[in-house]
């Protein structure tokens, strides 16, 4: 058995126990593969240590006010209807209707918070 050795671009060694020759072009895929996602995820970090030092934030700004995540079941047709219903953003919206329906039995007193 021959034992090959390659050095990425940090300093680890990898050893590998070689059998056949298709067991030596499956191990040098596994690395070339691996040294290719060490590189993106070096890349990665640079980025990222790039953008914090200049002091810009990715994404999207949070908000002052968040919404809470609440776990709640509805029948499968009342889930369908309000789907489509509402459409696209119909958690919103049914959100938005349950402030409304609140704010006028009395049980808040914002009607809205944005």
């Amino acid at each position: 058995m021959a034992t090959i050795r390659k050095i990425l671009s940090h300093p680890r060694k990898i050893k590998i126990k070689i059998q056949s020759l298709s067991d030596i072009r499956k191990t040098i895929v596994t690395i070339e593969k691996k040294s290719s996602a060490l590189k993106r995820l070096m890349r990665l970090k640079r980025n990222v240590a790039r953008s914090q030092a200049r002091g810009s934030v990715r994404g999207r700004p949070k908000q002052a006010v968040t919404k809470q995540r609440a776990d709640i079941r509805f029948d499968p047709d009342v889930l369908k209807g309000l789907k489509s219903y509402f459409g696209r953003g119909w958690s919103t919206r049914v959100n938005d209707e349950m402030r409304n329906l609140l704010v006028k039995a009395g049980a808040l007193d914002v009607p809205s918070i944005h």
